[in-house]
C-alpha cells in the first residue's frame, strides 16, 4: 500500500517496489483526465511529460524533472506511475 501525507505543496507519496525508500511530492490538481488520457498513451515521451507536470519535488536519485524521468528504468518508471495514481481519487456514486 502507498502512503501519502498533505503537504503544502501537494501530497508526499512514498513509493514500493524498485523506488522502495524514495518520495515524491504530488500536485494533486494537475490530475486530469487529459492527464490520464496522456499516461495510457503508447508513447514513452507522452508519459514522461504527463508525469513530470504532476511532481512539485520529491527525492528520486536523478531528480523528479523530465532528464530525470528518463534514466528510471522501465520498472522504476512503473512504480512512479503508480504512486502518483495511488493519489487519483474518484468519487462514488450512491
Amino acid at each position: 500500500m502507498t502512503r501519502s501525507t498533505k503537504r503544502s505543496d501537494g501530497l508526499n507519496v512514498a513509493l514500493q517496489g524498485d523506488l522502495e525508500g524514495y518520495t515524491i511530492i504530488v500536485n494533486p490538481q494537475a490530475l486530469t483526465m487529459g492527464l490520464l488520457e496522456d499516461i495510457q498513451q503508447s508513447s514513452a515521451s507522452v508519459m514522461i511529460d504527463a508525469i513530470t507536470a504532476t511532481l512539485s519535488g520529491g527525492d528520486l536519485p536523478n531528480g523528479v524533472d523530465r532528464n530525470g524521468l528518463r534514466k528510471l528504468t522501465p520498472s522504476e518508471f512503473a512504480d512512479l506511475c503508480a504512486g502518483v495514481a495511488s493519489v487519483v481519487k474518484v468519487k462514488k456514486t450512491t
